[in-house]
Formats: structure tokens, C-alpha cells, sequence
């Protein structure tokens, strides 16, 4: 059986990399502060079919084009998005 790792919160911080690869492998990390255990990070089960799904790049002429349709040529002041923003959860 093999023994689990132990990251510490300042770990995640300064050497995720190391954690990264830890979870990369397979690998469950206990997380703990001053000490005390936290809780546990396992790594996301791997897709079936063994490939994984990339982000899809961000295409600035793509999103032109949605924001267009939704907005139209609307132009909105500062004021006015400073507002939409308050009356929002963001």
C-alpha cells in the first residue's frame, strides 16, 4: 500500500508544480495548515476513451461577432457598465 502525500496550504502556494505532478501520477495529497488536516485532493478520474478535453482557445473574432448579436452596436458608457456590474452578482 502506498503512503500518501502531504501537502501543506503554503505548498499549493509556492510549489503547486510539485502537487501538480503528485495528482498528474495519480496520486491522492493530504492538504494540511499549521497542522491540521484540512482535507484531501484527488486527482479527476480520467476519461473512458483516455483522451482529455482541451479548452477551446479564445477567438476575440468569435466572441465580436456573439457580442454583436447580443448587444448589437450598442456603446455603454462607464457609468453604465459601473451599474450593470452593482445590480449583477459578479
Amino acid at each position: 500500500m502506498s503512503h500518501m502525500k502531504t501537502a501543506t496550504v503554503r505548498d499549493l502556494r509556492n510549489n503547486f508544480a510539485r502537487v501538480s505532478r503528485w495528482l498528474a501520477a495519480g496520486e491522492k495529497v493530504k492538504l494540511t495548515k499549521r497542522g491540521v488536516v484540512m482535507g484531501t485532493i484527488m486527482p479527476e478520474p480520467q476519461p473512458k476513451n483516455g483522451k482529455h478535453t482541451a479548452r477551446k482557445k479564445f477567438d476575440i473574432e468569435e466572441h465580436r461577432a456573439w457580442m454583436k448579436k447580443v448587444y448589437g452596436n450598442k456603446v455603454f458608457s462607464d457609468n453604465i457598465v459601473i451599474t450593470m456590474r452593482e445590480e449583477k452578482d459578479w
